[in-house]
Formats: C-alpha cells, sequence, structure tokens
C-alpha cells in the first residue's frame, strides 16, 4: 500500500490535499484520470478563446512556426489554434466544431501582416513560392498565346470555331514543353521532402504528361492542327493555373478560402475535359505510328516491341484504371479539405 497524496478528481484541490491509500494500479489510473482531464480543460480553453495561442515568428532551425500561450490580441480578432492542439482535441474526441462557443482558425502560419509572413519565409519555402508563382506565369502565358493566335475577325465572320482554334496548340507547344521539363522539378520536390506528396503518383503524373507532350504531340505529325491539342492545353492550363497558384499562397499562409474551393472544386470539370482531350490525342496519333513503326522494334523473327499497343495498353491503364481513381481521390480530398472551411464561413 502506498500513501498518496492526490488532488480532487476534477484537477483542482479537493477542499485540500487528501491521503489516499492506493494500490500502484489505483494510483497510476488516478494519476491519468487526473492528466486527461487538465488537458481536457485546457484544450476546451483554447478552442473557445480562454487560452489564446499566437505566432511568435518562426524557427531559425526548422522554419517552422513558433506558438507561444499568451494573453495578448489575435490578428484578426480570432483566437488560433496550432495544428498540435487541434490533434489533442481529436485524440481527446471533443469536437470544437460541434461547441457553438468554439470559433477558430487552424493556422501553419499566422502573422499580423502579408510581408511579414513573406519575408520570414525559409530558403525553401522562398524556392517553392517562387517555383509555383513561376509555372503559374508560365502557364498564364499559354493561355495568353492561345487567345492571341485566335483571328476573331474571322471566327465571327465564318462562325467556324474549329477553322479558327486548330492551330492555337502548334503557337505554343515550345513553351509547354519548357513548363514540362521544368516540372521535373516536383519529383526533386518530393524526393527532399521539400513538399507532402507520395513519390509514386508524382512519377506516374511527370510519365504520363511527358509522354503525351514530348513522345505523342512532339512526333506524331498527323496531330498538327488537329483539334485535340489545344482542348489538350486549355484544359491543362486551367487545371495548372489554379494548381499552383494554390500551393504558392498555401506557402505564403495566406491562401484564400476562395483559391481553396477552386483547387478542390473547379477538378471536377477539367480533370474529365483533360482525360478526353488526352484520349482523343492518343487515338489520332495511333495512325501515325502505326503506319511508320515509329518506336516499334522488330527484327528478322519478328516484332519485338509495338509501339502501337504499348499505347492502347497504357490508355487502359491511365485513362480505364488510374483516372477514375484519381478522379474518386479528388472527391476524398474535396470532402476533407472544405468540410471543416465551410463549416466556419457558416458560422
Amino acid at each position: 500500500m502506498i500513501p498518496y497524496a492526490a488532488k480532487g478528481l476534477d484537477g483542482v484541490d479537493g477542499g485540500g490535499a487528501q491521503w489516499l491509500n492506493l494500490k500502484p494500479e489505483e494510483m497510476q489510473a488516478l494519476m491519468q484520470q487526473q492528466r486527461v482531464q487538465q488537458q481536457q480543460q485546457m484544450a476546451q480553453q483554447a478552442a473557445t478563446g480562454g487560452m489564446q495561442i499566437q505566432h511568435q515568428g518562426r524557427d531559425s532551425v526548422t522554419g517552422k512556426p513558433i506558438m507561444k500561450v499568451g494573453d495578448g490580441p489575435i490578428p484578426e480578432s480570432l483566437p488560433v489554434m496550432r495544428p498540435e492542439m487541434r490533434k489533442l482535441l481529436d485524440n481527446l474526441h471533443y469536437d470544437p466544431n460541434k461547441d457553438e462557443n468554439a470559433k477558430f482558425i487552424v493556422a501553419d502560419n499566422v502573422g499580423s501582416s502579408w510581408w511579414e509572413r513573406t519575408f520570414s519565409l525559409t530558403f525553401s519555402e522562398t524556392y517553392l513560392v517562387a517555383y509555383n508563382m513561376g509555372m503559374f506565369f508560365g502557364w498564364a502565358s499559354v493561355l495568353v498565346g492561345m487567345l492571341n493566335t485566335i483571328d476573331w475577325e474571322s471566327l465571327n465572320a465564318s462562325g467556324d470555331v474549329y477553322g479558327v482554334i486548330q492551330n492555337c496548340g502548334d503557337e505554343v507547344r515550345g513553351v509547354v514543353d519548357i513548363l514540362q521539363i521544368i516540372a521535373t522539378l516536383e519529383f526533386f520536390n518530393v524526393l527532399f521532402k521539400l513538399v507532402r506528396g507520395n513519390m509514386a503518383s508524382t512519377i506516374m503524373q511527370l510519365f504520363g504528361r511527358d509522354l503525351v507532350q514530348f513522345v505523342v504531340i512532339g512526333v506524331a505529325t498527323n496531330l498538327k492542327g488537329y483539334y485535340g491539342v489545344p482542348l489538350l492545353y486549355v484544359a491543362w492550363a486551367a487545371s495548372e493555373l489554379i494548381r499552383y497558384s494554390f500551393y504558392a499562397f498555401s506557402v505564403l499562409g495566406m491562401c484564400p478560402f476562395t483559391l481553396k474551393w477552386l483547387r478542390y472544386t473547379m477538378f471536377i470539370i477539367l480533370y474529365p475535359i483533360g482525360f478526353l482531350a488526352e484520349i482523343l490525342v492518343c487515338y489520332k496519333s495511333m495512325r501515325f505510328f502505326q503506319t511508320t513503326d515509329t518506336f516499334s522494334i522488330a527484327n528478322d523473327e519478328g516484332v519485338l516491341f509495338n509501339f502501337t499497343t504499348f499505347l492502347v495498353l497504357y490508355m487502359f491503364l491511365a485513362y480505364g484504371l488510374g483516372a477514375p481513381y484519381l478522379y474518386y481521390h479528388m472527391f476524398q480530398q474535396r470532402s476533407k479539405q472544405l468540410s471543416g472551411s465551410e463549416k466556419m464561413k457558416t458560422q
């Protein structure tokens, strides 16, 4: 039997210290119960604004935001909850979203102004902002270049949309080539853990884009003037403008809800258009690869590798299996990313 001076089970002195004769396992259970109750009280105070957690700059080594418990003002008059406190609430089965008094924001990067956040970036964050904004302007130039090639007078006079837009993709193909080469950096971003991402999916996405852009469009001469190419570039450009701007503003810690909503909503329209355009382009190119035997390998014993057969297999795997999975995954991400934000918007 071990004498133990205990506080009340509510975590405060229960009318003075009480000496209890407890067995070791009973003492351990009581201590655990007290710790849980104290953690619950701290978590509820943080969620309702009783305990505010403020941003105090960035760690010079890790570059992560430094959060401090205090009583000072919070930017935009909102209590701020750091991710660790959110994790604590989850572990304690406490949901502030169901508490009418709990109004907070989950903040990885909180500051008093946009320029303070910008000038407190680490080297890796600066690189990521520069990379994403560079790609944003690159894809914007693709759209602008395609619009500049349209003869609007001819379009108004003839109404022949196909005849006017069919050469738009040919004019910007070189820019798309450069952007796809630069996009190879995304492999290294994941490799060196500059961003969170799955290496396998990153490689598959880069391989698919590069195959269509450099091998199919770049080699198949019968795609020149084909309407599927500008359709594909429009879908790619629109998706990438939203994606890269979302990533850049997320690194800066000031991504507006509207941009986040676009990131996890516009794919519903843009992904099917992109998949359809890629299928049209690949299917159209098959006649060229079949008649010219480009990339096919044969010897006296027969054909060792037929690129047309490979393209058919790729289309089945990429668009028959991969595309539905990616589409479903994005819907899951949409539910995960927007559910909490939409609740906050309605409060």
